[in-house]
């Protein structure tokens, strides 16, 4: 079974761990100023002794426990011992004869050649045997100076790790707290603003979390939209399919071998496959908000509009409705397929909510008026277009073709130009 790492634990051991070698290695640095500081101080009486003691003779001399000597093999056996011939003017040596590196020397030995002058040369020399520790018993709580120190390196570990730990609670407080809101957090919180975390690095965390989510929100926003839209604009063709092949199995059945009423029927399921090929194709592009690459062509709106009503035309059969087409010859640059989508929306629904009047639909050049009137009293002229409203209204507002609606007394009127720039330019 994998162990699966904490990233509390690891950064508190991690901080503990370099906590631990800084004040080991501090401690190691201050232990090592030590002899160093020593050895500059028995180097500096040193040399005030070869400064100042006047030394004649070959004889030895004794100062201040200073042994004082003109030729190297004068000088003590010992010192001659440990330390090695000294060559150049302000030589030193020196030598502590210890057990390990805390442990008080047993013995020590110093020597330094002072040269006064060319044949001038004096080693003055030290020599520690002496040394026997102090008790501590009487002075001092601790036996040991070096496990004076350890303590105190002890301690100042186990205050690093309290602060870090307070510290370490600081900072887990507010990212427990954005762990919280990011598992709480939905779909209805996502546009509100976003808590303070107390740090910048936090703040930043949870803003690209409700960014992220932002963008699969809009996503499945946008993937439900395109399957309500192809549901919705895939009925159309779908019911003409079903219809002519319905009608081609009639034929076949009364044995109406009438090759041109078979072509018409063939001619309208593939026209239908082609309209549902296109549809899918505009949807996917709308989802991915791709309108502006939808090629455009030239494209008549007369003959469109009646394809459309005789495509729609199921929606009035069984009504006493009556259909007023009026349509010219112009010619269009525009996206067929969206043009399509939005006249047959508008068609449809003014089919869908006319039970007994008149639907006039009138189209001149790039205008295209579609106008429906009831002879009974009621609600049934109110357009509600519901997601082809929604599909047409966002073609409308990207292509900005200008778009008005009208109450009348008995129904409603609703008026679309369809203008592109080269249209804006032809009916100047």
């Amino acid at each position: 079974m994998q162990i699966r790492r904490s990233l509390k634990i690891y950064f508190l051991l991690g901080v503990t761990s370099v906590g631990m070698l800084i004040v080991l290695g501090l401690s190691t640095l201050s232990a090592v100023y030590l002899t160093k500081g020593a050895d500059i101080a028995m180097k500096y009486s040193m040399l005030e002794v070869g400064k100042n003691v006047i030394f004649t003779g070959d004889k030895p001399k004794e100062v201040l426990g200073f042994t004082i000597v003109r030729h190297w093999k004068d000088a003590p056996e010992i010192v001659r011992t440990y330390v090695p011939e000294l060559e150049s003017h302000l030589a030193y040596g020196r030598h502590f004869e210890k057990v390990s590196f805390f442990d008080i020397p047993e013995f020590a030995v110093f020597a330094l050649r002072y040269d006064r002058g060319p044949d001038d040369v004096i080693y003055i020399c030290r020599v520690a045997t002496d040394i026997v520790p102090l008790d501590y018993s009487q002075n001092m709580p601790l036996p040991l100076p070096y496990v004076k120190l350890i303590i105190y390196a002890v301690f100042a570990i186990m205050t690093f790790v309290v602060m870090t730990l307070l510290l370490f609670r600081h900072i887990a407080v507010p990212v427990e707290k954005l762990i919280g809101w990011a598992k709480s957090l939905h779909s209805g919180e996502l546009n509100q603003p976003v808590p303070d975390f107390q740090y910048n690095e936090l703040n930043n965390l949870a803003n690209i979390i409700r960014t992220s989510l932002q963008s699969v929100q809009s996503s499945l926003e946008r993937e439900k939209a395109f399957l309500s839209h192809a549901s919705h604009e895939l009925r159309t063709p779908i019911s003409v399919v079903r219809s002519n092949s319905e009608l081609m199995k009639k034929l076949i059945e009364r044995g109406d071998n009438t090759q041109e009423k078979q072509q018409e029927v063939v001619c309208r399921i593939l026209r239908a496959s082609y309209t549902m090929t296109e549809l899918c194709e505009t949807l996917l592009w709308l989802n991915r908000g791709e309108l502006g690459n939808l090629v455009k062509e030239d494209i008549a709106l007369g003959p469109m509009l009646r394809q459309l009503i005789h495509d729609l035309n199921d929606l009035v059969r069984d009504k006493k409705v009556e259909i007023h087409v009026e349509t010219d010859s112009e010619v269009l640059m525009l996206p067929a397929t969206l043009v399509r989508i939005v006249l047959g929306n508008l068609i449809r629904n003014a089919f869908q909510h006319t039970y007994h009047g008149k639907v006039e639909i009138v189209q001149s050049g790039y205008k295209v008026k579609i106008s429906n009137f009831s002879y009974t009293d009621g609600n049934e002229t109110n357009l509600g277009f519901g997601l082809g409203l929604k599909l047409t209204r966002q073609v409308i507002e990207h292509y900005q073709w200008p778009y008005c609606t009208r109450k009348l007394q008995t129904g409603r009127e609703v008026l679309i130009e369809f203008r592109t720039c080269s249209n804006k330019k032809a009916h100047a």
